[in-house]
């Protein structure tokens, strides 16, 4: 059964870089509980928000923006600022989609240049290894869909 959804972008920085994986996304679950959206549950006896999360990043890498598909039961119309009272500033949403996101390429920012990677298939950890960088180097600064080459600057979200 579809139901309708949206993508949100989170920050990932400062004191979030150094969060955990599962801690990140549990921070953006209790958020979206506080902001009282309608959301869908997972059924048995230790109900969750369904999400699809972006794939992990390594410790001490930061984004100006992470994608989160959350399926809510109703269509919805929400801006990013709505949603920006129930979150920390480290993790504070910056742009809202109401649709699902295509297979996407990451963009990072080090010292070396821009990189481009489709994360599921390419680890960053292996790329800035190959190059010499600490995952404090990076930063991911924008998404380019793969299908059309559209790409979504997250420098300019948070400017």
């Amino acid at each position: 059964m579809a139901h309708a959804g949206l993508t949100i972008f989170f920050r990932k920085v400062d004191a979030s870089a150094w969060l955990s994986y599962k801690d990140y996304v549990r921070h953006i679950s209790y958020g979206l509980i506080r902001a009282n959206l309608p959301l869908l549950y997972t059924e048995g006896f230790q109900e969750r928000i369904l999400l699809q999360t972006p794939s992990a990043l390594p410790l001490g890498v930061s984004s100006l923006g992470e994608p989160f598909f959350i399926p809510t039961k109703e269509p919805l119309k929400i801006r990013a600022e709505e949603l920006q009272p129930f979150f920390s500033s480290h993790e504070m949403p910056v742009l809202v989609l109401s649709y699902k996101l295509e297979p996407y390429l990451s963009v990072f920012q080090t010292p070396k240049g821009v990189l481009k990677l489709q994360l599921e298939k390419q680890g960053l950890k292996k790329v800035l290894d190959e190059q010499q960088l600490k995952p404090w180097e990076a930063t991911k600064v924008g998404i380019e869909i793969i299908s059309s080459g559209q790409t979504i600057n997250l420098k300019a979200l948070t400017d």
